[in-house]
C-alpha cells in the first residue's frame, strides 16, 4: 500500500475513533482528543506526502510515532478498567498507527537514499 493512503487511513482512525472515545467518555478529558489532533496534521500533511516530500514525509512519521507511542497509556488504563470497547478503539489506533509507521518509514528511507 502507498505510504499517503496509509497515511490517510491512519489519520481518519485516530480522527474518528478519539472523537467517538472523548463522546463516550463518562468524564470527557481534553487529553482523549491528542488522537484527532495528531489525525488532523496527518490530515493536512497528506497531500505533500502522497507527493513524495521529504521533510513531510519525516513530520508524519514524528507525528504517527507520537500517536503510537502516546496510545499505550490509554491502553493500560483501558485494560485496567477491563472495558472492552475501549480497549478495542485503543488497539485499532495502535494497528493503524503502527502499520503506518512502518509504510512511512519505509518510504522516507526510500526517498532519503534516491536524493
Amino acid at each position: 500500500m502507498k505510504a499517503h493512503k496509509i497515511s490517510l487511513v491512519n489519520a481518519f482512525v485516530l480522527i474518528i475513533f478519539g472523537i467517538w472515545a472523548y463522546v463516550q467518555s463518562d468524564n470527557p478529558s481534553f487529553t482523549a482528543l491528542i488522537p484527532v489532533f495528531l489525525g488532523g496534521l496527518l490530515l493536512a500533511f497528506n497531500q505533500q506526502v502522497s507527493r513524495g516530500s521529504a521533510n513531510w514525509l519525516s513530520f508524519s512519521v514524528v507525528i504517527t510515532f507520537l500517536a503510537f507511542t502516546g496510545l499505550f497509556m490509554p491502553l493500560i488504563g483501558a485494560i485496567s478498567r477491563s472495558d472492552s470497547l475501549s480497549i478495542f478503539r485503543v488497539v485499532t489506533m495502535l494497528a493503524t498507527s503502527f502499520i503506518a509507521l512502518v509504510v512511512l518509514t519505509r518510504r522516507l528511507i526510500l526517498v532519503l537514499r534516491n536524493n
